[in-house]
């Protein structure tokens, strides 16, 4: 957990006494580790700012974490006046204000009343509305470029199997289901197999109703999955060409396919996929943003850590 900022501890909430100090000097440690980070993250003249953040008792490091970098983001929409600012914010903060007084003195006071009661932060709408804002101007990138058409496909050829096209398999079946069959589904099976060596035409005709896939159409791995259960997809793509393989156990019974055609894994033209990279590319690009200026951000604040049951 990266926490590069001083971190005061203080209980609020009664207990008792042994865990009390626990809490207390299991913060205290963590507060020492970071101020010791902090030291060299944090330029000498960069402006402090204090934030509260108020945690249950015995929260893991991983919430801690979350609820400080919501605080400092929080902080950060306050600074920015985005409460007053944004009209959803704003919408939100009138009809709170509404409910329980009288909003006829003007939008801007009834804002600025919701803002004291404390309502961009309870609203929920509100409050993921301030924490996108801040979360999207920390990952912006400065001017608005977009990667290029050479770094593009740069990213692609660096993540080939991500836009590699899947096998697709389109086969043929003789299905027999467990639900119509019950105990007789095993021996209905071992007859159907036999069958199938002397006669496969006749074996056809013993096969139960499969309404969830059509023989003129090729299936991925994926979908066949996502049909029958996991394993049968993996189960079709292994079969061999021209010939009756089985039995491929589903969620639903006992199956016998042939498989007609297989088209194998391939990758498709840079073209088909350019805009999809760019926008995925964008993306991881504003996360790692988004992570060094949140780093950068924590490092002027000094947080004091409230525990409550």
């Amino acid at each position: 957990m990266e926490l590069p900022h001083l971190v005061r501890p203080v209980t609020k909430a009664a207990s008792s006494r042994p865990r009390r100090a626990r809490v207390f000097a299991r913060l205290v440690v963590l507060g020492a580790l970071l101020f010791g980070a902090r030291r060299w993250l944090v330029p000498a003249d960069a402006e402090r700012r204090s934030v509260v953040v108020r945690v249950e008792e015995g929260a893991s490091p991983a919430q801690i974490d979350a609820a400080i970098e919501t605080a400092i983001l929080l902080d950060v929409a306050k600074r920015e006046r985005w409460a007053r600012s944004d009209a959803v914010v704003r919408e939100r903060m009138l009809r709170g204000v509404g409910v329980i007084e009288d909003v006829s003195t003007g939008v801007n006071a009834a804002v600025d009343r919701g803002i004291a009661l404390g309502l961009h932060e309870s609203d929920n709408i509100a409050r993921e509305r301030l924490l996108s804002n801040a979360r999207r101007e920390l990952a912006r990138e400065p001017g608005g470029s977009s990667p290029s058409d050479d770094e593009t496909a740069s990213y692609v050829r660096a993540n080939e199997a991500r836009y590699r096209a899947p096998s697709r398999t389109r086969f043929q079946q003789i299905f027999l289901s467990a639900q119509k069959r019950g105990a007789s589904l095993e021996g209905d099976a071992a007859k159907l197999e036999a069958a199938l060596g002397r006669d496969p035409q006749s074996a056809i005709s013993m096969s139960d109703p499969w309404p969830w896939t059509d023989s003129k159409i090729p299936y991925t791995r994926a979908r066949l999955d996502a049909v029958a259960g996991e394993g049968f997809g993996a189960a079709v793509e292994a079969a061999p060409v021209g010939a009756w393989t089985g039995p491929i156990r589903s969620s639903f019974g006992i199956h016998f396919v042939r498989v007609d055609d297989r088209v194998e894994a391939q990758s498709p033209p840079l073209a088909a996929v350019i805009e999809r990279a760019r926008a995925e590319l964008e993306s991881e690009s504003r996360k790692r943003r988004f992570e060094v200026e949140m780093r950068r951000l924590r490092a002027r604040y000094d947080v004091t850590l409230e525990t409550r049951r």
